[in-house]
């Protein structure tokens, strides 16, 4: 008996939402005249949050220019919620005719591209990166890339009108949360009109939407608004019911009785039927799993593949991992049930679940050993790849249950994360790899985390090495320095200049009589003060151990 997915169902119609819309339509306009506007759509999964944004991106799409892009949980590259983004105004950029693209040229141009090298591939970009290196000071580096990106969109925008979306905003970063919060505040913020949505339900699990929500409790309602997006009404169920089932108009009242509102379970409930899941448990994730029960196998081994990847992958990735010949067989399978989407050119094809919902089903449905070795599969044919992708191998070895080889991916994951200056994911796979306090601190402290690294360097000091130690210490009085905790940094100091065979005045009062009287003695004897901006000769290795704190 062949595999019968269910009725071909017609592109979901867009149903209700026109309180909501005019809401996104308002927005827009203020930020054409005012500046930067940001509305957060918020919903559970499957309420159709994607569908709201793309109607909207629809309706101005003729007039704006539009950069759109989604985040996912097991995504693997640094800024993660602005890759996506970089990558669309990459392609815009390079869409342009040069002297257009050269326009949008900001000042901070090398720094930009070696914070989002994508970017390198702009050729004006490229021009201006040859001819001035970036600075080398990671935190001013990351300071003024993101100035630099925020000045991108405002001569974007100062063209023509500019929407940033951002959808599955929940699985973003801390590191590109920095980014969003400049660009709220900035004097002269761009004129765009930036959509994120995420899931409600995952808020307490998303340390960006919960700064996201924090800064509009700080900022009020003027720039920030949460649009939260609840069930379709009954009226609103039946017509969404009624337009995907024109032929079975009898089986509209049950569907949109067993949704609760969700347009994802309406569409489920309309493939099969209500009733034709479980009598006693009609929920989305018993409707999808009943669709992946009914898959052949190659199919259903296909998508727990993809799903437990949490990110789109390359096809050939996923059918290796699989153990499947190559063949779109499976592939048309999941497609036509519309459990999987496909992107990209044959070769290159890049796969993905039809919706994060499906993912998890999926997911939760496998038992702990099937769910291992998938993890498992895919690290073997990630491993096996002429460029290893690192972040995900210590995933995928982690879920595997492979301590050793997830630790080292994950060391190599934090140091290609500390080079791309994405410091707070750096300081989580540190975090994961272990007996790497110092890195993690160097992490925490660019991150800004003063007090946290300084607590880290501390404990690193007890077990390091006396060669070490002092150098140690002394990075951690520095972080106590720059957040103001005097008393435990002059302690802290008084214990080193011990340890070096310095002295240390005890009380202000007394540094400021003997600087006067070194002055003095130097006027005296004609030697010259050393020039604040004079290059410090390089100190020999016994040197370094002096905590020379304002050397940093």
């Amino acid at each position: 008996m062949g595999f019968a997915p269910g009725r071909v169902l017609p592109r979901a119609p867009f149903v209700g939402r026109v309180h909501e819309l005019a809401r996104l339509r308002a927005r827009f306009e203020e930020a054409r005249v005012h500046g930067t506007r940001a509305v957060y759509v918020s919903a559970l999964s499957g309420m159709g949050k994607t569908a709201l944004v793309e109607r909207f991106l629809d309706e101005v799409r003729r007039d704006a220019v539009v950069l759109r892009g989604r985040c996912y949980e097991r995504e693997s590259v640094p800024f993660k919620a602005l890759d996506p983004i970089v990558d669309a105004i990459s392609r815009h950029l390079t869409s342009l005719p040069p002297v257009a693209a050269a326009r949008v040229t900001p000042r901070d141009t090398p720094e930009l591209c070696r914070l989002f090298p994508v970017l390198a591939r702009v050729g004006v970009f490229a021009d201006v990166m040859r001819a001035r290196p970036a600075t080398p000071d990671p935190q001013e580096l990351r300071r003024r890339g993101f100035a630099a990106l925020c000045e991108v969109l405002s001569r974007l925008a100062d063209a023509r009108p500019l929407v940033v979306a951002l959808d599955d905003l929940q699985w973003g970063d801390l590191d590109s949360g920095l980014f969003f919060a400049q660009l709220l505040a900035s004097a002269d913020s761009p004129k765009l009109l930036f959509i994120g949505s995420y899931r409600s339900d995952e808020v307490n699990r998303s340390p960006l939407v919960r700064g996201i929500l924090a800064h509009k409790r700080r900022e009020g309602g003027d720039l920030v608004e949460v649009v939260e997006l609840g069930a379709l009404s009954d009226q609103e169920s039946q017509e969404l019911a009624s337009q995907l089932l024109p032929e079975r108009l009898s089986l509209v009242p049950a569907i949109a009785n067993e949704s609760g509102g969700s347009p994802l379970f309406i569409g489920e409930l309309a493939r099969f039927g209500p009733g034709s899941i479980d009598p006693g448990a009609t929920t989305l994730t018993a409707a999808i799993a009943a669709r992946v029960e009914a898959l052949p196998d190659a199919a259903r081994n296909l998508l727990e593949v993809v799903a437990v990847a949490g990110r789109p992958i390359a096809q050939r990735v996923a059918l290796k991992a699989a153990s499947l010949a190559f063949s779109d067989e499976a592939i048309a399978i999941l497609r036509a049930a519309q459990l999987l989407r496909s992107s990209g050119a044959h070769l290159d094809r890049v796969v993905e679940t039809y919706h994060d919902r499906i993912r998890e089903a999926v997911v939760a449905g496998l038992s702990k050993e099937r769910r291992t070795a998938r993890h498992l599969a895919l690290a073997k044919v990630y491993v096996a790849e002429p460029e290893p992708p690192v972040e995900a191998l210590a995933h995928h070895y982690r879920e595997a249950g492979e301590r050793e080889e997830a630790r080292e991916y994950a060391l190599r994951a934090a140091e290609r994360a500390m080079q791309a200056f994405a410091f707070e994911r750096a300081a989580g796979f540190y975090r994961d790899a272990g007996d790497h306090q110092v890195p993690l601190a160097d992490a925490l402290a660019n991150a800004g985390h003063a007090l946290e690294a300084a607590e880290v360097y501390l404990e690193a000091a007890r077990a390091a090495p006396e060669d070490e130690r002092v150098d140690i210490e002394r990075r951690a009085a520095y972080e106590l320095l720059r957040l103001g905790h005097m008393d435990r940094a002059a302690s802290l100091m008084r214990d080193l200049v011990k340890k070096v065979d310095l002295w240390m005045p005890s009380h202000l009062v007394v540094a400021y009589v003997v600087g006067l009287a070194l002055s003095y003695w130097y006027a005296w004897r004609g030697v010259p003060l050393p020039a604040r901006s004079r290059v410090r000769r390089a100190r020999a290795p016994a040197d370094r151990r002096r905590p020379i704190v304002l050397e940093r």
